[in-house]
């Protein structure tokens, strides 16, 4: 099963778009099968990777949730769409910003995502979902889904805010008994420019205050207008611009990502071994089935 990372903050204009899309992109650069999930009304994932008529989209994930909803059989594949850059993207546009009114009535409205992860999931070795700046049932159905939070941040005075209002809702989801595993896959600076006094002592700040409870990673991802153009372009920095200084930074914090779900996983496989019966059942292979969800 994919390991699921919801990349949020509920502050916006912190790169968390880019973020996501570039280290999606890192990650199947360095082998990984990837999905893409856009849960953001905005539509700016799927923009940003260069579908740009985003109301002549034939099927999202709102009409995913929609089937799952009614109980109705469909294609688990159908909406992928595959990008030049060996990574898939469910994508989302802004029939979305409905979701959370037409579903006030809806028993377990908040795992309806995490039905559809869990479909997908034998497919893919990572799940990135781009999470909308706000508390409400879209973020919640992402973090139900998740196996893990990655927090973009900038290194400024109200980042804070930003990653308290996340562990909030962490606790929230927790406690609720929702999503009682549900982890912190780190938190990563964006925009950064180490020139500056201020961010280097906010993030400091932000180190002392989080570093014992939540991974930091220690990769920086530079302020660069590349990543912009690249934005508009459809296309990540690393088929922009192969020069560009965000391209290490993505690279590694990929392959930490990778090293740690690596030791999550052996971490699993001596429990099993030395606990009989301990997570019985073997995970099943990729393949590209086409099966129907109900």
């Amino acid at each position: 099963m994919a390991r699921t990372i919801a990349v949020s903050n509920h502050k916006g204009g912190v790169g968390k778009t880019a973020t996501t899309k570039n280290i999606g992109i890192a990650l199947a650069r360095q082998g990984q099968k990837v999905l893409l999930i856009e849960f953001d009304p905005q539509g700016n994932l799927t923009v940003g990777l260069g579908y740009k008529n985003l109301d002549e989209l034939p099927f999202t994930i709102s009409d995913v949730i929609m089937k799952i909803v009614n109980n109705e059989p469909f294609d688990i594949m159908q909406g992928i769409l595959s990008h030049e850059e060996g990574i898939d993207l469910m994508p989302a546009n802004h029939n979305l910003s409905g979701f959370e009114a037409s579903l006030i009535n809806e028993l377990g409205r908040e795992t309806l995502l995490k039905r559809y992860v869990q479909a997908v999931g034998d497919m893919y070795d990572f799940i990135l979902i781009d999470c909308q700046p706000s508390t409400n049932i879209l973020t919640i159905n992402a973090f139900v889904a998740a196996d893990s939070i990655l927090i973009p941040t900038q290194a400024e005075e109200y980042s804070k805010d930003g990653i308290e209002q996340m562990k909030s809702l962490h606790h929230k989801i927790t406690a609720s008994g929702m999503n009682e595993t549900l982890k912190f896959e780190g938190i990563v600076f964006t925009m950064w420019d180490r020139q500056t006094r201020y961010a280097n002592r906010i993030k400091g700040e932000i180190i002392e205050m989080y570093g014992g409870s939540i991974n930091i990673f220690e990769p920086v991802i530079p302020f660069t207008v590349r990543i912009r153009e690249a934005n508009d372009k459809g296309i990540s920095i690393f088929a922009y611009d192969e020069k560009s200084k965000a391209i290490e930074p993505f690279e590694l914090i990929g392959k930490e990502i990778i090293s740690n779900e690596s030791r999550r996983q052996e971490s699993r496989n001596q429990f099993r071994r030395l606990v009989p019966g301990g997570g019985a059942g073997t995970r099943g292979k990729k393949q590209d089935r086409k099966a129907v969800h109900r």
